[in-house]
């Protein structure tokens, strides 16, 4: 069962930053998942919230910002770091990270359509000649899904978000998708059968004590989306 570091090692250091991943390959996550969303200028950064409010104290989100008044906001003075900022895609790819779980961010905005973000996230990705590793591309909708399973030879996840577990389950029977990124509490034991059934990998998002990692490995699933890697390592351990 993989290890994946929820937006990096993020329950102990600033989430989606180099400093966050890096702790976690360096505490023993296997995998780092980060989110990626467009700049007003059409650039690629790590970002998960649609405003920088909760982490820079900006009301804008990143789709509002060029990517040179993103670079002056300071992320991490909110959890306890000084002078911490939002990475660029190329950033993380210049890193040559063992492996990411990418997640694609969209804003619901113009500058998105005809799959716009995904088409620049395959280009980055060819260009620094990625792997994803034990990893894949995420994504919230079957459009985004089928766009680039057919672009793409990557693999890709489809995320649950907010629907029902037996729709989410009907998609990835239809789609046959290879990653199934699941709000797990959602799931009664019938659910999880289905889900199982079909031969999706399945990740789950997200779990932090060892009474939810002990249930979700009892169900033989890929792997555990925790903000804190190091305690489930420590934890796998012990065992």
């Amino acid at each position: 069962m993989k290890i994946i570091a929820h937006r990096g090692a993020s329950g102990d250091y600033p989430e989606n930053t180099l400093l966050a991943f890096d702790k976690a390959f360096e505490t023993g996550a296997d995998i780092v998942e980060l989110d990626v969303q467009f700049t007003k200028d059409g650039c690629l950064v790590i970002f998960h919230d649609r405003d920088a409010l909760r982490v820079a104290n900006e009301p804008r989100g990143m789709i509002e910002l060029s990517l040179k008044e993103i670079m002056d906001l300071d992320v991490g003075s909110w959890k306890g770091f000084q002078n911490i900022h939002i990475p660029t895609l190329k950033d993380v790819l210049e890193r040559k990270y063992k492996s990411l779980i990418i997640e694609l961010k969209p804003q619901n905005h113009p500058m998105e359509n005809n799959f716009a973000l995904e088409k620049k996230v395959l280009s980055l990705l060819e260009q620094y000649g990625t792997d994803l590793g034990a990893g894949y591309l995420s994504v919230r909708t079957i459009e985004s899904y089928d766009f680039l399973k057919e672009h793409c030879d990557y693999p890709i996840g489809l995320m649950q978000k907010k629907r029902p577990p037996k729709e989410f389950i009907s998609l990835v029977n239809d789609h046959q998708v290879e990653f199934s990124q699941i709000r797990w509490k959602t799931f009664n034991d019938a659910d999880w059968q289905l889900l199982k059934d079909s031969g999706s990998k399945i990740t789950a998002f997200f779990a932090d004590n060892e009474e939810e990692w002990k249930f979700l490995m009892n169900m033989g699933i890929y792997g555990i989306l925790t903000n804190y890697p190091q305690r489930l390592k420590n934890f796998l351990l012990t065992l």
